[in-house]
This record gives C-alpha cells, structure tokens and sequence, in this order.
C-alpha cells in the first residue's frame, strides 16, 4: 500500500518518537522487553483484584499509570548515568530494571492473592516481611 506525503507524516512521528524513546531506555532488550510484560500483567491484575474487591477506582488507576511512568524515567535516569559514566554494559540500568521487575513481581502476587487465587504460604510469609521493611 503506498501513502501519499500527508498520510505518512503520522509514521514518521511514530517512528521518530520510538526511536528516541528506545535510545533513552537504552535499547529494547529481553530484559527491557520482560519488564514491559510485567508492567502490563501488573496492571491488569490491579485492575481486576481492585474489581473483584469492589474498590475500582479511577483515581487510583491514574496513581498507577504515574508510578508507571515513574520506573520508566528511573530507567532513563539510569541509562543515562551509564551512558556518561563510560560504561558500554548497562550495570545501573539493568540493577534498575532488575529491582523494578522484582517490586512489580511482588506486586502481581499480591494481586492474585487478592483475587482470591491460592499463593503458597512461603511468598505470603516474604510478602509481610517485605511489607514490614518498607513501612519502616
């Protein structure tokens, strides 16, 4: 299918906006992709246990688009550091992204455990302990 001059304008936009996107992430790799996956599995899990517990919440979506929002630009900020750091392997970057797939993990489990799906006692037992040391 050819385009014409005005109807491509939008594919170069889109182009150009995840080429930039995908130069300050630092690549798009399994890693990267990974994280992406549970961003997205973490969300609709919160969604649905918010549904299932009857506290959907609009306001509470949003919070969780910005906090999603949030780990990408930690992810850029560390990208960045590596960058002008000299450093061609992505050690701050992948840590980063590490950490955040670790939270979001938590995160997902806790979600199932809210929609009333059987989680084994142990990640209950290392939820609560989690939950402990970041009250603190």
């Amino acid at each position: 299918m050819m385009y014409s001059g005005e109807d491509s304008s939008h594919l170069v936009w889109t182009g150009a906006v995840i080429a930039i996107f995908t130069y300050l992430v630092g690549g798009i790799d399994k890693l990267f992709t990974a994280f992406c996956i549970f961003i997205v599995v973490d969300y609709i899990t919160g969604v649905l246990a918010a549904w299932y517990t009857r506290s959907l919440s609009s306001q509470e979506g949003f919070r969780g688009i910005a906090k999603k929002v949030g780990m990408f630009a930690f992810i850029i900020i560390a990208n960045q550091l590596d960058l002008i750091s000299g450093s061609n392997q992505g050690f701050l970057r992948d840590t980063i992204i590490l950490f955040m797939i670790g939270n979001e993990g938590i995160s997902i489990i806790e979600n199932c455990h809210r929609l009333g799906l059987p989680v084994p006692d142990f990640l209950l037992r290392a939820l609560e302990s989690v939950k402990k040391l970041k009250k603190k």
